[in-house]
């Protein structure tokens, strides 16, 4: 399997290469105008519109291919839009950037070397993190993109499935944290550090009584991006830590597809819900784990084995009624289990059962609840993590045990 990612760092180009991005801003443009009025969105078709006219900018021709071939994804994007009764507007490339996969080299000494006119090229600095990624074994550079403050290198690398894989775990969460279940117990991320910056921005954001408003959207770009920036570090070391405990314990990954629920919301709670970025913390999940060969599964709601089992006793937990909204609780111990929880637990065991069927040599029988949870066994406690406080692994002296009777995440 060939895995991709980005990795980034500042970049503040030149003069010389800032004019080029002009030119492929250009560029970009004038192919999608002509694949507009031809009705064109192939990169075949449109290369024998456009290729001929792009003679005229005197720029090396591996940015005419490029350009190209970025016109023509943003032709297909909008042709499908319009197939789904979607509707759009003409588009076009308004910031100036720099794409290509041809004529650049890593030089020995750590530096990107791209061609700017015929035989006349201009190094880049890269800095450790970069050279770090790009220099690990197996590791191929294959393209670069320039922007007005940062400098983008896609690399890629095949991958071997991290077998052999002996478990799932389940990952759902709300906006308050993120959980992660499995057949050696459940973690639970504390986000609402991510959850207090995202609020404090939007409460100074909207403070603002200048009637500039250029420098009102100046201060707001500069807010958003201190909050993206300060959530960021955040999620990411969620992620990391996520994938970390998979690729140690042979699981695979399991989500809950995303479906709209059609019900309508008060302002507030719509608020309260757009705050979560569990679609950021899904993406970073998702990506992590193909780089490091960890199978990651989406279950629709249909897939979901309604039968779980209590984390504290194995009993069979009854089945709600009223479709998730209270919390369930056991009729042997009493243990009361959290949605959050029990979503995550639902996550875990049918995606277990439905990833081991799939494979020649394991053989499950039942349901979900009988392939994850022996009779008389007992699962480890739900472990509270401090996301604002990790680094690496589980810390073991910030980790607070909740106890499974009446154990609920703050």
């Amino acid at each position: 399997m060939l895995a991709r990612k980005c990795v980034r760092q500042r970049y503040a180009p030149s003069r010389r290469i800032r004019a080029l991005m002009v030119d492929f801003n250009s560029m970009v443009n004038d192919c999608i105008q002509a694949g507009i009025l031809n009705d064109c969105s192939t990169l075949r078709r449109l290369s024998k519109l456009t290729y001929g006219e792009l003679r005229k900018y005197q720029v090396p021709s591996y940015y005419r291919l490029c350009a190209i071939s970025k016109a023509a994804g943003i032709l297909a994007s909008r042709k499908k839009s319009i197939s789904r009764g979607v509707p759009t507007k003409n588009p076009y490339m308004a910031s100036p950037n720099l794409v290509s996969c041809y004529g650049f080299l890593i030089t020995d000494d750590g530096k990107l070397r791209i061609p700017i006119d015929n035989r006349v090229y201009e190094e880049i600095e890269l800095n450790r993190h970069t050279l770090e990624q790009i220099w690990k074994e197996g590791v191929k550079v294959n393209s670069f993109s320039l922007s007005g403050d940062s400098l983008s290198l896609c690399i890629t690398k095949n991958v071997v499935d991290a077998a052999p894989f002996r478990g799932a775990a389940g990952v759902d969460g709300n906006p308050k944290g993120l959980l992660v279940a499995a057949k050696q117990g459940m973690v639970h991320y504390d986000l609402s550090k991510a959850l207090r910056i995202r609020k404090t921005s939007s409460e100074i954001i909207s403070s603002f009584r200048r009637r500039d408003e250029r420098i009102r959207r100046k201060i707001t770009e500069k807010y958003t991006r201190r909050r993206v920036n300060r959530t960021a570090t955040l999620l990411h070391s969620v992620s990391r830590n996520v994938i970390e405990n998979a690729k140690r314990e042979g699981q695979v990954i399991v989500f809950a597809e995303s479906q709209g629920s059609g019900a309508k919301r008060s302002g507030y709670m719509n608020k309260w819900t757009n705050a979560w970025q569990f679609g950021e913390v899904r993406r970073q999940i998702e990506y992590k784990a193909r780089w490091n060969g960890i199978v990651v599964l989406r279950l629709r709601r249909s897939q979901l084995d309604r039968d779980i089992a209590c984390p504290a006793c194995g009993e069979r937990l009854p089945r709600q009624r009223d479709g998730g909204q209270s919390n369930a609780v056991c009729q042997r111990c009493g243990s009361r289990i959290e949605n959050s929880f029990l979503r995550a637990l639902q996550l875990s065991e049918s995606g277990w059962v439905r990833f081991a069927q799939s494979l020649p040599h394991l053989v499950v029988k039942g349901g979900a609840g009988e392939a994850m949870v022996e009779e008389g066994g007992r699962r480890p406690p739900v472990l509270k993590v401090d996301a604002s406080k990790l680094a690496g692994s589980v810390p073991a002296g910030r980790t607070e045990i909740m106890h499974d009777r009446g154990a609920r995440p703050s």
